[in-house]
């Protein structure tokens, strides 16, 4: 039980959060987010530094995810969080991975619909399919709740047989057409819900070495980064590589800002730049080969004793220089994000072999800005009008401001954390490389009216001042003022009882904004098909060749009734939670 000031503070939260303005307003949900850390099992095949090093066979790194509850009773479940993919689906299937990584895979709780009394299906079956393993689930309708938001009857898949995918995932990604099923993702719902005002959110990794990363849903923590946030236009499908609707941007420059010396850009393109996908759920950084091979390049010339390792593709470096205050740096247009080295160098979680790596590995195709850079990045995804907002990550406490309605929904708030902005401006080489992507003609290209085009006319809104009571998602939560309606704020008060996962808060503001429309069809409720024979093998998962575009097929062995690649990573080698992975678009995959 809680002591009596624990529960008189909560009491006084709760009718904080209770008592907004007249017309139920928007809030913002903040969660956390868990950095998973596994070690290689012993034994395994890595040797040390002096000797061979078979770096494809190493195992480690960090997997972020958020722990949810579905149905009626709520069961805990956890989920990798994933900015490159747009369903929630759970219940993996442990026998489908390796034996070394069935441990892992089972040692996380799964959801039971026999328990639940809310639980439907659709009827309705598909095939996820990544570019290494693939899910084949079955949607259905239940509650899922995130703290203390309830999304009542919300879509999502319970897998029926799945293979090298040892957990569920909750993608964040924008509907990617295709064949894939049109409903409402968990974002649309906490919009139809009246639970944040856009189909917007920020991430907050954060460093390697901090614990205290988050996800929040409708608004941003400005005392999570320094300097402005950038606005960066997503780049239209039609435009992408592969037709892809995803969260695209343009690069225009990369550089390293060694231990000692100026910085250095080995490439700098502003016309418009290098396409890049901003995903969580891939591991490691991917880059065209001519810049990868330059980041490799610049630390043997830093630190000689680098070298690259042929089979994985690594640049083998010593783990003394994750100490270093050298940094490899991005440019987007006039923000640069500089990427420390701390953050992007692995090491493969084998004290004993005192083997690390430069987290970046070559792709021609499809480049993706995974973990290794968004560690250092605090970015807010704006679905609504087609937006990303980058900021250098730093870390000065919290201040939330909730994220309105309309064309300049997500606030142009300087970050509250010290320090100066790092500058776009660097020392260049003779000569830069620039590196081009290939684009497949004829690819699909997703239904434009699937989404909320940036020239939509939403009326100007002024973002509303936000009731800071706060219930942090860590050991400690404060009030910090109430809304007129509650008299004797305990301002000031805090408790260390945990008492929920999330902080969620409400705009003191009656402004009326419109509302979002729910999309107006979703799947039927029919017979159920989680208690249909499971197919005697996995299903038919194939190789997906060189796009992350959607592939409909079909299979022998399963009943799916579509497949569908949600972004793969072809083939690249990414380190993670105890295990060598391929990192996709649509998850975290194991090799």
């Amino acid at each position: 039980m809680l002591p009596l000031a624990a529960s008189i503070t909560l009491l006084v939260l709760f009718l904080t959060l209770a008592n907004c303005a007249p017309g139920t307003e928007h809030g913002i949900v903040k969660f956390p987010i868990t950095a998973v850390n596994r070690l290689s099992p012993t034994g395994s095949g890595l040797a040390k530094r002096q000797e061979a090093v078979p770096l494809s066979n190493g195992k480690t790194g960090t997997l972020y995810t958020i722990q949810l509850s579905l149905g009626t009773p709520p069961q805990p479940v956890v989920v990798v969080i994933d900015t490159g993919s747009s369903d929630l689906w759970v219940n993996p299937t442990c026998t489908g991975v390796p034996d070394d990584q069935y441990e892992f895979c089972a040692s996380f709780p799964r959801f039971d619909h026999t328990a639940s009394s809310t639980f439907n299906e659709t009827g309705d079956t598909f095939q996820l399919k990544y570019g290494k393993g693939g899910a084949l689930v079955v949607f259905v309708t239940d509650v899922v709740t995130l703290g203390s938001v309830v999304l009542e009857g919300q879509i999502f898949g319970v897998n029926v047989d799945s293979n090298d995918i040892p957990l569920g995932i909750l993608g964040l990604a924008p509907f990617l057409g295709g064949s894939s099923p049109r409903y409402p993702f968990v974002l649309d719902t906490m919009v139809a819900q009246g639970e944040i005002n856009s189909r917007a959110f920020s991430l907050d990794l954060r460093s390697i070495d901090s614990p205290d990363g988050s996800v929040i849903f409708g608004g941003i923590d400005t005392k999570k980064y320094t300097g402005s946030l950038e606005k960066m236009p997503i780049i239209p499908a039609a435009a992408a590589p592969f037709g892809t609707d995803r969260y695209w941007i343009y690069l225009t420059s990369v550089g390293i800002t060694p231990p000692t010396g100026p910085s250095a850009a080995f490439y700098e393109d502003a016309s418009p730049g290098l396409p890049v996908i901003l995903d969580s759920g891939g591991t490691i950084t991917r880059l065209p080969t001519p810049l990868y091979r330059a980041i490799g390049e610049a630390f043997i010339a830093e630190f000689p004793g680098t070298v690259l390792d042929a089979e994985s593709g690594y640049y083998v470096v010593d783990c003394s220089i994750a100490d270093s205050p050298g940094s490899v740096d991005f440019g987007f247009g006039a923000k640069t994000i500089r990427v420390a080295y701390k953050d992007v160098i692995w090491s493969l979680g084998r004290p004993d072999l005192d083997i690390c790596v430069v987290g970046v590995l070559p792709d021609d195709e499809e480049p993706v800005l995974g973990d290794s850079f968004l560690r250092a990045a605090y970015v807010v995804y704006d679905q609504d009008n087609r937006n990303l907002h980058l900021a250098q990550a730093a870390n000065c406490g919290s201040e939330l401001v909730a994220i309105g309605k309309g064309r300049d929904a997500v606030p142009s708030v300087t970050g509250g954390c010290g320090g100066a902005e790092p500058s776009s401006s660097t020392t260049t080489p003779g000569s830069t490389t620039k590196p081009t992507t290939s684009t497949t003609p004829g690819s699909e290209t997703t239904n434009p009216g699937s989404h909320v085009s940036s020239s939509s006319s939403y009326p100007d809104t002024t973002t509303p001042a936000t009731i800071t009571s706060t219930l942090t998602s860590t050991n400690v939560y404060t009030v910090t003022s109430c809304p007129p309606t509650v008299t004797h704020c305990p301002y000031g008060q805090v408790t260390t009882e945990v008492v929920t996962l999330t902080t969620t808060f409400c705009p003191d503001s009656t402004t009326s904004y419109p509302g979002t429309e729910k999309p107006a069809t979703t799947p039927s409720i029919s017979a159920p098909c989680l208690n249909c024979d499971k197919p005697s093998s996995s299903p038919s998962i194939t190789s997906i060749a060189g796009t992350g575009s959607f592939i409909p097929t079909t299979s022998a062995t399963a009943k799916p009734t579509a497949v569908v690649t949600a972004g793969a990573e072809r083939g690249s080698v990414v380190l993670w939670a105890g295990f060598v992975v391929v990192g996709i678009a649509g998850a975290v995959l194991l090799i």
